[in-house]
C-alpha cells in the first residue's frame, strides 16, 4: 500500500498522542507529495483507506511476532508491548475494524 512508510513511521516512532496530533497533517503532506511527483487516479480518500489497511496489517504483524517471540527477555517484551500499545491505539482511533468484511 502506498502510505506504508508513513504508517510505519507513525506507529513505530510516535506515542499515540503525538500520532493523533500530527497524523492527518503528515498523511496529507505525504499525499500532496506523491501527487506532485506524478501519481494520478489516487484520491486522498483512497490514500486514507490504504493507510488504515496498513495499520491493520501492522497490528496483525505485531500479534504474529508476539505469538512467535521468546518473551523471556524483559527488554524485548517491553519493546513489543510498546509497539502493541501504539498499533492498537491506531487501529482503534482509525476504526480499522470496519474494514474487515
Amino acid at each position: 500500500r502506498g502510505p506504508y512508510d508513513v504508517a510505519t513511521f507513525l506507529v513505530s516512532a510516535l506515542s499515540p498522542e503525538m500520532r493523533r496530533d500530527s497524523e492527518q497533517e503528515l498523511l496529507r503532506n505525504y499525499y500532496e507529495r506523491i501527487v506532485c511527483q506524478g501519481v494520478t487516479e489516487y484520491d486522498f480518500d483512497k490514500c486514507l483507506q490504504d493507510y488504515r489497511l496498513t495499520m491493520l496489517s501492522w497490528f496483525c504483524r505485531v500479534v504474529f511476532v508476539i505469538a512467535s517471540y521468546d518473551l523471556g527477555n524483559d527488554r524485548g517484551r517491553a519493546l513489543l508491548q510498546g509497539l502493541l500499545d501504539r498499533v492498537s491505539a491506531a487501529v482503534i482511533d482509525l476504526e480499522c475494524g470496519e474494514l474487515i468484511s
